[in-house]
């Protein structure tokens, strides 16, 4: 019996030394990683709309009015879709006729040297300029479609086309309203 007691005295107490250890590095460093996800999503923002000189949230974390001092210049929504690996979170851009002005890729966990170029300029950029009828990939819907997918990565495009086509087509529809929205402007 004294055998295990020194043992489990000595587990028990590297057990709450652990804990308190993870509880105050969470508690230093939360604050911080806020921080830097609020400058990513606004750096975000700044890229997608690049004549906005600050942004108004309309619905928490879903949609903002991009602004260019007090003139609303478009508006900057988000999506996530579940790509191969895992979820995709997109900002995407919109002017004031509900034409794509750009889009980034925020998170994604696709797979390196295929489904991971979404994030590369010569996919974003095909986005440019579309309204939401043309917001297919071409191999999906020739008529329409006015995307190009990447070779070997199918399922990582799709997603993106179809997250930020179902994004723009629910604000369209006017599924995203003020109802509860946030009234501060970030610079």
């Amino acid at each position: 019996m004294k055998n295990l007691i020194v043992p489990a005295v000595v587990l028990s107490v590297t057990c709450v030394v652990a804990a308190a250890s993870l509880a105050l590095v969470d508690t230093v460093t939360k604050d911080k990683i806020a921080e830097n996800e609020r400058v990513e999503k606004e750096n975000a923002m700044r890229v997608v709309q690049p004549r906005a000189t600050g942004f108004k949230i309309v619905v928490k974390d879903k949609l903002w009015e991009a602004l260019d001092g007090d003139t609303v210049v478009g508006r900057v929504l988000s999506a996530e879709s579940q790509g191969y690996s895992g979820v995709l979170s997109i900002i995407f851009g919109i002017d004031l006729e509900n034409h794509v002005t750009g889009i980034k890729i925020v998170t994604q966990t696709e797979t390196p040297g295929l489904g991971a170029k979404i994030i590369k300029p010569s996919f974003t950029d095909q986005y440019r300029g579309k309204p939401v009828d043309q917001l297919f990939l071409k191999k999906d819907d020739p008529a329409k479609g006015k995307i190009d997918a990447i070779t070997g990565a199918t399922i990582s495009p799709r997603a993106v086309t179809k997250a930020v086509r179902e994004a723009l087509d629910a604000f369209l529809r006017g599924e995203l309203t003020a109802a509860g929205a946030a009234k501060e402007t970030t610079p």
